[in-house]
């Protein structure tokens, strides 16, 4: 239907490893994230770039999130590429573009989520971000234990969380419909084991991440699909879950959760 060009020679970031799809201006077209640059699906024009004179790296993650309260959208980016001087690793911009905050002026940033933690209906919406450490040596490539920085996803401000393994081996999933986010370790001495936003043991699970998200309608609450070792695929959540207003309210909102989960069959789109 259309095709954009965007030459090494022109301004602006490049790509990243989301390409979320939604109609983030509210104009009743959608819109494609293409790093921090955002296209629109309906011909290809440019609706948005974000830091386009002043980044011209890869944005490893892209994440566009909405204040439930405030109803304010941004737009939260961590970045590979473009390591010269000054330049912010971590990112969140307004609607407009605009910087929200910055963090970080070094590092490789590999990878990054967002969760909802708090507690007694209080929400605080959090980032996780790593740098990736990773250098030449005499054998290639070699990478050390990564660094990982948590933010208020609003402010910016440095916070600290406490979970037994690193936090880029965990992704953030609500499986029981409270409106906060547990935690599923993919990987390490803890693979398989679902955590609080404390770091307590919930449960043991067993497979491979294959999809996560109100898989099975029916029930009130976020899933996980795991594959195991011989090939058997199943979902888990809780089927007794009592979803609070903020779950009900964040998988209605204009009906993207049910978009994204679709969007997911590419298996690209996973984080959130």
């Amino acid at each position: 239907k259309w095709e954009t060009v965007i030459r090494d020679s022109d301004p602006g970031p490049r790509a990243s490893h989301l390409t979320p799809v939604l109609d983030f201006n509210d104009d009743g077209v959608d819109e494609l994230f293409w790093g921090e640059r955002l296209l629109s699906a309906e011909d290809g024009h440019e609706v948005l770039c974000c830091d386009k004179y002043s980044y011209r790296g890869h944005s490893d993650i892209i994440i566009p999130f909405l204040n439930f309260e405030t109803e304010k959208k941004y737009i939260f980016t961590c970045r590979e590429g473009d390591e010269r001087s000054g330049v912010p690793r971590v990112v969140t911009f307004r609607e407009d573009g605009s910087r929200a905050w910055t963090a970080l002026e070094h590092g490789h940033m590999h990878f990054a989520w967002l969760a909802t933690v708090g507690e007694n209906g209080v929400y605080r919406r959090i980032i996780m971000a790593m740098d990736l450490i990773r250098y030449p040596g005499e054998n290639g490539l070699v990478t050390e234990e990564p660094v990982e920085y948590y933010f208020d996803a609003y402010t910016g401000e440095q916070i600290e969380m406490k979970f037994p393994c690193f936090g880029s081996w965990l992704f953030p999933i609500d499986i029981n419909g409270d409106g906060y986010s547990e935690f599923y370790c993919s990987e390490g001495e803890y693979e398989g084991w679902l955590f609080d936003q404390y770091g307590n043991k919930i449960k043991k699970l067993d497979g491979m991440q294959v999809k996560n998200g109100k898989i099975l309608r029916k029930f009130e609450c976020e899933q996980l699909m795991l594959a195991d070792s011989t090939g058997v695929v199943r979902v888990y959540g809780d089927v007794e879950a009592e979803p609070s207003e903020l779950f009900k309210k964040r998988h209605s909102y204009k009906g993207y959760h049910a978009f994204k989960q679709r969007l997911m069959a590419s298996g690209y789109n996973h984080y959130r």
